[in-house]
């Protein structure tokens, strides 16, 4: 660690002196120099950060400090959002950095002025719709940089917002007539320029996986990358390797071809009709899969669905007709050449949709001298269906082969950080997830908090297995004296919907006032959560992380089982279908380290602050009854744990005595 990044993070250091409060934290540190390491020497670099040891600032003043083009990939818009317009200010701040830095996003984030302009020409299907036109207009003529985030009076779902922004595959690029005030250009071009990129990992994975959402053009460029959140990064990187063609998606295309084939080849009566006929061929598809409603196909149950089969060549025998009709127009003009193009990547789609390619791939890898991994590979193969779509997906198992391969190409150096990254103290399982080498340097810093003082594992006694009919009703009853000590101010954490519903209607009379996810947006559940007394929140999976109530409104965080991932998705049985292969135990080797990792997110929501504290209540009696229990309990910080209400009674009366002070 250089002598310059120590002094930084000094008590009498820049940070110091810009920070009011601030406190020497040695984790902090310590994860600092060795960015700033990494950095200076190239290569990669895993870390876990407990919570509270301040990672952002970490990696974002040796990152300005290095004069490097450094991008930061983080989980979430939001987390973006909050790295360019607060963390990084002060950063830059703190070092009076000239720096400049862009904020970057996916087009569906910016407003389209050509899609726009072409919504406008046809009138409002009802006064909703006009009411959103009308705030989209205005946002239209005061935005700087089209980004929809200050975009009021339109909800986040509404349809219309697919209305007025681009896709890669709809983007006329050049040929556009508004391409010099595009603000996903602009926003691309501050990119080039800028010293530091904020991104997120769909924008930054879209790319590597060459589907150009936003600046495949500046990576051969970037020096550096810093990876935030980065335990999410598998799971997306599969799903960005991943192809898809839905009915929605076809829908869109004919709608888009009838348009530019009436504007630019009117005399084209053989394009026309056949991109009449690839519709009807689709809505025939959709016929066929539609009565079963929201379903999932894979393996047998998909090769045994023959009308949808019959149904579907039929779907590839008319794609390549319109394939054959349009490229003899295509050269008449951008329209034609727009949907031409996306045409033929729908085509590719549907053949390695129909025609398995897993041998192939393997072939073709030792063909040029490369011996791949099984899991680099293999994919799975599903049908998603509704009663008004239908969405085929192929996906390879992981990602670890086109990682590995993109780290080396970039030329750059990476570090990868979260506060969940390790599973009982090794980070095994996550650099085989990206195919990084065995031998990556890894640096684990636990959390600056005294769990000890500041947190109790209560894990009460007698529970039923979590397979029990009744389960849920046994968590609640043995949350409730809980729930009435701590006065609400809880989390309640499900691993399912189900569960969720269960325990809604159990609490329903019991004086608590419940904030249930799904019947308000997140962050208004948050802020009402805030400021209610009594108050018990409700959520899934996706409260299990990126959430942070700090101080007494949040003392008590309730946990109903363990989170294993049921293992009935496509993905899941393929990858544990090839670890069976390869001799290794899916529930090893997948299953647990995957619910490791998730757990350490839940209970990562109790502590946020070095003042506060809480109980956390783990129900699943297979933490203490099972062998694989001690892995999470290894991989959980070091706090008391007791299955006696006693202790926890004992616990909160000292909290409450020593704040009153």
């Amino acid at each position: 660690m250089s002598k310059a990044t120590t002094a930084l993070f000094s008590e009498s250091g820049a940070l110091a002196s810009a920070v009011q409060g601030y406190q020497l934290r040695p984790g902090q540190q310590q994860l600092a120099g060795a960015i700033a390491d990494n950095l200076e020497q190239g290569g990669v670099l895993v870390a876990e950060a407990g919570t509270g040891i301040g990672k952002t600032f970490a990696y974002l003043l040796p990152a300005l400090a290095s004069g490097q083009k450094v991008l930061v990939s983080t989980a979430t818009k939001n987390l973006q959002e909050q790295i360019f317009q607060h963390d990084l200010p002060l950063a830059r701040k703190v070092l009076t950095s000239t720096a400049k830095a862009a904020l970057l996003k996916g087009r569906r984030n910016y407003f389209c002025h050509y899609h726009f302009s072409q919504l406008e020409q046809s009138d409002p299907a009802d006064l909703k719709e006009k009411q959103y036109r009308a705030a989209i207009g205005k946002f239209a003529e005061r935005t700087r940089d089209g980004d929809l985030v200050g975009l009021e009076g339109v909800p986040e779902d509404s349809p219309i917002l697919d209305m007025v922004t681009s896709t890669a595959d709809n983007c006329l690029g050049r040929d556009c007539d508004f391409f010099e005030e595009c603000f996903v250009q602009q926003a691309r071009q501050k990119a080039k320029e800028a010293d530091i990129v904020v991104v997120n990992h769909h924008l930054l994975l879209a790319d590597f996986a060459l589907k150009s959402e936003g600046f495949a053009e500046i990576l051969p460029d970037i020096d550096a990358f810093v990876i935030d959140e980065a335990h999410h990064l598998p799971n997306t990187a599969v799903q960005f390797l991943g192809k898809r063609l839905s009915f929605r998606q076809l829908a869109i295309w004919h709608k888009d071809a009838e348009e530019a084939v009436l504007s630019e080849a009117p005399d084209a009566v053989e394009a026309r009709n056949s991109v009449k006929a690839l519709y009807k061929a689709a809505q025939d598809t959709l016929l066929s899969v539609n009565r079963h409603g929201e379903a999932r196909f894979d393996g047998a149950a998909l090769d045994e669905l023959r009308d949808f089969w019959a149904s579907l060549f039929k779907l590839e025998e008319a794609l390549h007709a319109a394939q054959k009709a349009l490229g003899v127009q295509q050269s008449r003009g951008k329209l034609l050449a727009n949907v031409s193009g996306r045409l033929d990547e729908m085509a590719d789609t549907l053949a390695a949709f129909i025609a398995r390619k897993e041998k192939q791939q393997v072939a073709e890898a030792k063909e040029v001298g490369e011996e791949p991994a099984v899991n680099a590979v293999a994919e799975a193969r599903w049908l998603d269906t509704q009663s008004r779509g239908f969405m085929l997906c192929i996906a390879p198992v992981n990602a670890a082969g086109r990682f590995a391969s993109w780290i080396r190409q970039s030329e750059a150096s990476w570090a990868f950080l979260s506060a969940t990254l390790a599973v009982g103290g090794q980070f095994t399982h996550f650099i085989r997830e990206l195919g990084l080498p065995s031998d990556v340097p890894t640096l684990q810093l636990d959390s600056p908090f005294d769990y000890r003082m500041q947190a109790v594992l209560y894990h009460p006694a007698n529970m039923p297995q979590p397979n029990a009919r009744d389960y849920t009703e046994a968590v609640i009853d043995a949350a409730l004296p809980l729930l009435k000590r701590s006065r609400g101010r809880a989390f309640l954490l499900f691993t399912s919907y189900r569960a969720l519903y269960v325990a809604e209607r159990q609490l329903k009379d019991s004086g608590f006032n419940l904030f249930v996810q799904g019947k308000a947006p997140k962050g208004k559940l948050l802020a009402d959560f805030r400021r209610a007394e009594r108050a018990v929140l409700l959520g899934t999976s996706s409260f299990w992380e990126g959430v942070d109530v700090r101080g007494e409104a949040l003392v008590c965080v309730v946990i109903d089982k363990l989170p294993f991932a049921v293992p009935n998705d496509p993905l899941t049985r393929a990858r544990h279908q090839l670890l069976e292969e390869k001799g290794l135990s899916p529930f090893m080797h997948d299953s647990l380290p995957q619910a490791v990792i998730t757990l350490k997110q839940g209970v990562g929501r109790l502590i946020r602050d070095s003042r506060d504290y809480g109980v956390l209540m783990i129900a699943d009696p297979r933490l203490s009854s099972k062998g694989y229990g001690k892995v999470f309990l290894d991989s959980l910080p070091r706090m008391t744990r007791t299955s006696q209400f006693a202790i926890v009674e004992r616990f909160f009366n000292y909290h409450e005595r020593h704040d009153a002070r």
